[in-house]
C-alpha cells in the first residue's frame, strides 16, 4: 500500500454508493434518508482516503455555529454541538463560534487497525488550520473507551459528557473540542468539564465503567499546563483510617489516573477498578464483594508496590 490519495470529493454512482456504505457502517442511526443529506446538505467537506481505486476510508465534517447569542439560536436546526454545549454551560458565546464538526468517521473494516483513521484525521486537522476563520474542530459520539483515547490522542478533549445513555447505542453521549482560536481555547478551558465530572463521578456517573474514566481523566490531565500539588497521603498505609484521607486520596487519584491501570502483574486482579469504585465514584463498602478488611489489604498491597516505582 502506498501513501494514502486524500482527496476533498468523489465523483460516480460507484463511488457515492462505497461512500455511503462506509458512512453508514460508522454511526448505529444511519437511515436511506442520509443519503439525500449527504448530497444535499451545504457548507460540508468529505475527506477519503484510497489505496488504488478503492475507497477505505471517509470523514465527513459539517460547518456550524457563526449563530446570534441568544436563546432562540439554540432552537436552529443543524448546529448540534454548539447548541449543546451553549445550553449545558449557560455560555451564549459557544453559539457565535465557526466549528467544523467531525460527523462520522470511518474505515472498512479490512483497513482497520492500520493507522489510516488517524492519518486521514491528521491531515483533515492540519489542513484547517490554516483557515483563520475557523475556531474549533469538534465531534460528538456515543463514549467508548476506544474511541475516548482514539479522540484524545488526536488532541480533542472533553466539553461536555451526557448523563442518560442513549437508547440506541446504550452508550453515553461525549462532546470533544479541538480549539484552534484563542476564544475557543478560553472558553474550553472556562467549561470547568474536568471539575464537575470528577463531582459527577460521586452522583450520575457513580457507575461509569473504570476504562471509561481512566480515559477521560487521562486526557484531562495531559491537557492541563500546571502541575497538581496531590500528595499521597503515606498515614493510609500505616494505619490511618480511610475516612480520614478519603478526600486526599481522591485528589491524588485524580492528578495520577494511571493509579488505575497499575502495570505490575503482582497487583491484585480488579484493583483498579475497585479503587475507582469506592475512592472516586464513592460505592458504599457493602456493595464490594468482599470484606472492607481484605478489600483494604488489597488497596495497600497494590499502593506500596506503585508507590516503590
Amino acid at each position: 500500500i502506498g501513501p494514502l490519495a486524500l482527496l476533498k470529493h468523489t465523483q460516480g454512482q460507484a463511488a457515492l454508493f462505497s461512500l455511503f456504505q462506509l458512512l453508514s457502517q460508522a454511526h448505529c442511526q444511519a437511515r436511506p434518508n442520509d443519503l439525500m443529506q449527504l448530497l444535499e446538505v451545504p457548507n460540508q467537506q468529505l475527506w477519503v482516503a484510497k489505496a488504488g481505486q478503492q475507497l477505505i476510508g471517509v470523514l465527513r465534517a459539517l460547518t456550524e455555529g457563526e449563530l446570534p447569542l441568544s436563546k432562540a439560536a439554540q432552537r436552529q436546526q443543524g448546529h448540534l454541538f454548539a447548541q449543546r454545549v451553549a445550553k449545558n454551560s449557560h455560555q451564549p458565546l459557544w453559539l457565535g463560534l465557526k466549528a467544523l464538526r467531525i460527523q462520522r468517521l470511518a474505515v472498512d473494516p479490512l483497513w482497520q487497525n492500520q493507522g489510516i483513521g488517524n492519518e486521514l484525521l491528521a491531515q483533515f486537522k492540519q489542513a484547517q488550520q490554516a483557515d483563520p476563520t475557523l475556531d474549533a474542530l469538534t465531534t460528538s459520539f456515543g463514549a467508548s473507551p476506544g474511541l475516548v483515547k482514539f479522540w484524545g490522542k488526536a488532541g480533542f478533549v472533553p466539553v461536555h459528557l451526557g448523563i442518560q445513555k442513549d437508547k440506541a447505542s446504550g452508550l453515553h453521549s461525549i462532546a470533544m473540542i479541538a480549539p484552534l482560536s484563542s476564544t475557543a481555547q478560553a472558553l474550553t478551558e472556562q467549561s470547568h468539564f474536568a471539575n464537575q465530572f470528577a463531582w459527577q463521578l460521586t452522583e450520575g456517573f457513580q457507575h461509569l465503567e473504570t476504562e471509561l474514566v481512566y480515559e477521560l481523566l487521562m486526557i484531562m490531565r495531559s491537557a492541563e499546563t500546571e502541575s497538581i500539588d496531590a500528595p499521597f497521603p503515606k498515614g493510609y498505609l500505616d494505619g490511618q483510617p480511610f475516612e480520614a484521607v478519603s478526600w486526599a486520596l481522591r485528589e491524588w487519584t485524580l492528578a495520577n489516573p494511571s493509579v488505575l491501570k497499575h502495570p505490575d502483574p503482582s497487583c491484585p486482579l480488579g484493583m483498579g477498578d475497585f479503587w475507582c469504585q469506592k475512592v472516586l465514584q464513592n460505592h458504599a463498602w457493602s456493595s464490594f464483594s468482599m470484606p472492607r478488611k481484605t478489600l483494604e489489604n488489597q488497596f495497600k498491597y497494590a499502593l506500596n508496590l506503585l508507590l516503590e516505582d
